[in-house]
């Protein structure tokens, strides 16, 4: 199998096997430093038994010509999110389907997200060099080092893929990796997110409900600019400043420059926005649902978060992809009242882990501990 870095004449060769595989391994190299979306500086594309292709958007020409084609095909990834995000920009879509190794690999074992080179050393015994991966991929011309490294990143996906996908078909899992696949795909293509990133904040649970309100309204703020202007959000305001800004609330630019520790850069630049935004968001009549310090809520979700671990152990799944914890916070701060409701709040999860969830929402299991979390059925009455 040979290793090609594609030139203009050489694309409508390559535009022709591509169209000709079933499936296409598809990576790619960038630098997300300081941007919103990732800036691309190569693209992988390997074609089953034939030519593992490396496409440079720096060349004149682009690559944008291989969009339709590319897109066409359904492509096999790992840890696929940026390049999804990337490439739907370069592309203006995606394919219907984009089957990633890590999510696959998420419902077979506990570790997730598990690495490229650590599953090719799991499942096929080779190693995979990733000195490259920081390497300065805006240079040009690339070093030998690089290409090398590229191309292997694509280069032993399907035989992975092949491997997991064996293995997820004896459990009877082929078809959830397929759904969180799917949904995997969909946030990709929500390139605004969904606005809910705040929730991640270590300061979080000790807020008040005015400073909830607050730390929602600056975050989707942050994240518009940040959108707009390209780049990251913490390039915008740190996190930190973010959750200050919260508690004081500034109901004006004067009350705003008296706090000494307020950067004097950020009341320049954005002084007037962070008085409005807090002024909007002290109208509002909704607070947003935590599970907040000391509260049922808190150690409802405490709980759920050792009984998706143990779950996880007993039954070969990672927790970080099935439950990961802003469901099982949804799930704590709004419990379901009925087992159909858990359904569809689950979708595909629900197959996996909906009957078990609801025992142990329902008080029928208990968490023992004797070297590691154990499961206990403890039926009422019994």
């Amino acid at each position: 199998m040979s290793v090609r870095l594609a030139r203009p004449r050489d694309f409508t060769e390559a535009i022709a096997e591509i169209d000709s595989a079933p499936h296409v391994g598809v990576d790619t190299e960038f630098h997300a430093e300081g941007r919103w979306i990732p800036q691309l500086f190569l693209l992988q594309v390997h074609v089953p038994g034939g030519t593992t292709w490396l496409f440079d958007p720096l060349v004149d020409g682009g690559i944008r010509s291989i969009g339709d084609v590319l897109c066409g095909r359904p492509w096999v990834v790992h840890a696929g999110h940026q390049d999804m995000r990337i490439l739907h920009a370069w592309f203006g879509g995606l394919p219907e389907q984009v089957l990633d190794t890590q999510v696959a690999a998420g419902l077979l074992c506990e570790r997730f997200p598990e690495g490229y080179a650590s599953l090719v050393q799991r499942y096929l015994g080779s190693l995979v060099e990733k000195k490259q991966r920081l390497s300065d991929w805006s240079a040009r011309p690339l070093t030998e080092a690089q290409v090398d490294y590229a191309a292997a990143d694509v280069l032993l996906l399907f035989d992975l893929w092949e491997r997991l996908e064996s293995d997820l078909r004896q459990r009877g899992r082929l078809h959830l990796v397929q759904e969180a696949c799917r949904e995997r795909r969909a946030s990709a293509l929500q390139t605004a997110g969904d606005g809910e990133g705040w929730r991640g904040l270590n300061a979080v649970p000790a807020l008040d409900d005015d400073a909830l309100k607050a730390v929602r309204a600056l975050s989707l703020w942050r994240r518009r600019l940040a959108i707009d202007r390209d780049s990251q959000e913490r390039s915008v305001i740190g996190d930190g400043l973010l959750v200050q800004l919260s508690k004081a609330r500034p109901a004006t630019l004067a009350e705003l420059k008296a706090n000494r520790r307020m950067p004097k850069s950020v009341v320049r630049r954005y002084g007037s926005d962070i008085v409005r935004v807090v002024g909007e968001a002290s109208s509002h009549t909704d607070v947003p649902l935590v599970a907040r310090y000391r509260t049922a809520e808190w150690r409802t979700l405490a709980w759920l978060e050792c009984y998706a671990q143990a779950l996880g152990r007993e039954g070969s799944w990672a927790s970080d992809l099935v439950l990961p914890r802003r469901l099982i916070e949804s799930l704590a701060t709004r419990p379901p009242r009925r087992r159909d409701e858990l359904t569809e709040r689950l979708g595909w999860r629900d197959e996996l882990v909906g009957d078990q969830l609801w025992a142990g929402m329902a008080g029928e299991v208990a968490l023992g501990l004797d070297g590691d979390v154990q499961l206990r059925t403890t039926r009422h009455g019994g």
